[in-house]
């Protein structure tokens, strides 16, 4: 089942069960209470019935003349069949127009209980159970207190199922008005969010295949647009990654290409004994054994750089007292460089949280980069001084710097200032991409300054 007719139907189910609760309960509380209310009606005619029986009762035991037709016409009154019952259980007065005098009620319950002094009460249906009759009897008392009869009230409930009925006729027509707003309420509601979504499915599905770029108008403030935007910004992010995918792919193609188009050229001209003599041979030899060790370097530096990007830092990192790691990782890496190297502490250490392993590899990133770039009589500076909520690191050299126009690509894969197409030592190209990637998956920044001539700073942060 769609997402459509799902919405559509909770949304019936939603409206009509209200209205299916409410119609039972006010036909039980409206049932209730007119039976109650027609019970305590009958036990008031009752009670009038046996006042005035009582009142005009002669010194012989027998009330006047004028009481049987009080009695018939507190039952046109009434809606009410009244009845005076003796002691001995039979009728003696019967306000109804075929009475049933001298009939034998004696074996009645109400009737019996009415003759004890109690109150009783009985229901009870006709023969063709079309109609219910509810049967009451209170006993008429002496001043003494002394039962003289029973007063006893016959009423048929064909009112109260009657309205009902009506009740349960204007039900149904409402719970069709109610099941036709509904429906159309859950279909405009259904269509209305199922367009967007099946927009959003069409965008992703041709997004999918490569067809179109996936840019969705998302201008609702609900949960819909949420996902749209959602989307789109995902959409832009996988362009992206994509685009970095090809771009990586072609510059590693290109960069690729250069050790191996000389190591092709150098087996060719030895297996064409272009090279006799063993110098010449020696020369060529060395070429395939640089070019390789520049290939075997990037493959080991990319496979590198991958792990990096899809790396999850969560639960290692660990926290070190950031200048004396600093400190220690240098002497450890560097204990003869060469070149004069230059610690600046801070006076109180500070501790950091961070992969120890990986920070020192950004460390022997930068300095590896400032010790081929720096003359032997020129200073590296390694500082490290705490910041607001991070701890800063810079490496500055005195080397030949960086031009304005390169200064910008450094960071990028596979870019060097050195020419590839010599035999000179010039790196992979890969050492600042890496430092980049874990400075920020640490949380950190990572910026280059220079002036040509004078050196160059590259500067990192740490967040504490």
């Amino acid at each position: 089942m769609s997402i459509r007719w799902k919405i559509a139907l909770v949304c019936i189910i939603v409206t009509l069960l209200p209205v299916v609760f409410l119609n039972h309960y006010a036909v039980r509380v409206f049932d209730g209470f007119t039976r109650k209310m027609l019970e305590e009606n009958m036990i008031d005619y009752a009670f009038m019935a046996g006042e005035e029986y009582r009142l005009t009762l002669s010194e012989d035991g027998a009330p006047d003349e004028g009481f049987a037709q009080r009695l018939r016409d507190y039952e046109a009154e009434f809606g009410a069949r009244l009845q005076i019952v003796g002691k001995d259980g039979r009728v003696l007065y019967d306000s109804a127009e075929m009475p049933e005098t001298g009939a034998d009620y004696s074996e009645r319950r109400e009737v019996k209980k009415a003759l004890l002094g109690r109150y009783g009460a009985r229901t009870g249906l006709t023969p063709d159970r079309k109609r219910m009759y509810y049967y009451i009897a209170l006993p008429v008392r002496s001043e003494s207190g002394d039962v003289l009869a029973a007063a006893c009230v016959t009423s048929h409930t064909e009112a109260i199922t009657k309205a009902i009925i009506r009740m349960a006729r204007d039900y149904r027509i409402t719970l069709l008005i109610s099941l036709l707003a509904a429906a159309a309420a859950a279909v405009l509601l259904s269509v209305t969010m199922t367009r967007r979504l099946r927009a959003l499915t069409g965008s992703v599905k041709s997004f999918a295949r490569g067809d179109s770029p996936m840019t969705l108008k998302q201008s609702g403030r609900d949960e819909i647009g949420e996902l749209g935007r959602a989307f789109n910004q995902m959409a832009e992010e996988i362009s992206k990654i994509n685009t970095q995918n090809r771009n990586l792919v072609s510059t590693t193609t290109h960069e690729l290409k250069t050790p191996l188009t000389a190591i092709k050229s150098s087996v060719q001209l030895l297996q064409e004994g272009g090279a006799r003599d063993p110098e010449t041979q020696k020369k060529f030899l060395e070429n395939i054994g640089v070019s390789t060790e520049r290939l075997l370097t990037m493959v080991e530096k990319l496979s590198y750089l991958s792990k990096l990007n899809s790396e999850e830092l969560r639960g290692k990192k660990e926290k070190v007292p950031y200048g004396s790691f600093v400190k220690d990782a240098v002497d450890r890496l560097y204990p003869s460089p060469g070149i004069r190297i230059e610690l600046e502490m801070p006076g109180k250490d500070v501790n950091v949280p961070v992969i120890p392993e990986r920070i020192e590899q950004v460390l022997s990133n930068l300095i590896d980069n400032a010790l081929r770039y720096t003359p032997k009589d020129g200073t590296i500076t390694i500082s490290v001084k705490p910041g607001e909520g991070e701890v800063i690191t810079t490496v500055c050299d005195t080397g030949q710097g960086i031009e304005p126009s390169e200064l910008p690509k450094v960071f990028q894969q596979f870019y060097t200032t050195v020419s590839k197409n010599s035999l000179k030592e010039y790196g992979s190209g890969l050492g600042l991409a890496i430092a980049q990637t874990i400075i920020q998956n640490h949380g950190g920044r990572i910026w280059a300054e220079s002036v040509p001539g004078k050196g160059s700073t590259f500067t990192f942060t740490l967040p504490v």
